[in-house]
């Protein structure tokens, strides 16, 4: 039972993860302050299942909301608690779906001017899903056509 919940929410977890809205960068003069540009996101699912890469065009005005809202287009996403300083970033909050079913999260983690690494735990029927975030900056420019 445990094997089939995580088999069919890691995807969405892992998605929530790597969705372009992402989290709250610390201000402009902060060294480790989010770098704009390409990005690229790997996730994870429990840890170690392969979910998928992603790509990012972040620009000026989204860094300051990089750390606002994992989220995926599928959920609304909330984290009442949102601690970035220093390198460490802290959130806590929930997902909700199109029909209002609420999912706890909690993510923990380290970002730098060129670098994310996010570990996720969400509570869906009793049981704990986690999935991880690894994301890097690529360059300062963005392809033609990214997002």
């Amino acid at each position: 039972m445990k094997r089939l919940i995580a088999a069919s929410l890691a995807p969405a977890l892992a998605l929530a993860l790597a969705s372009g809205s992402a989290l709250h960068a610390q201000p402009a003069a902060d060294a480790d302050a989010i770098t704009p540009g390409y990005w690229e996101y790997k996730t994870r699912a429990l840890g170690f299942i392969p979910a998928g890469t992603d790509h990012k065009c972040l620009t000026g005005p989204e860094i300051d909301k990089f750390f606002d809202s994992l989220c995926n287009r599928h959920h609304t996403c909330t984290y009442p608690v949102r601690e970035v300083s220093g390198g460490n970033v802290r959130l806590e909050g929930f997902w909700q779906n199109k029909e209002g079913k609420r999912t706890p999260v909690k993510a923990n983690g380290s970002y730098s001017a060129k670098k994310v690494s996010l570990k996720a735990t969400a509570k869906v029927s009793g049981v704990n899903i986690g999935a991880t975030l690894d994301g890097r900056w690529l360059s300062a420019a963005c392809p033609t056509g990214a997002r």
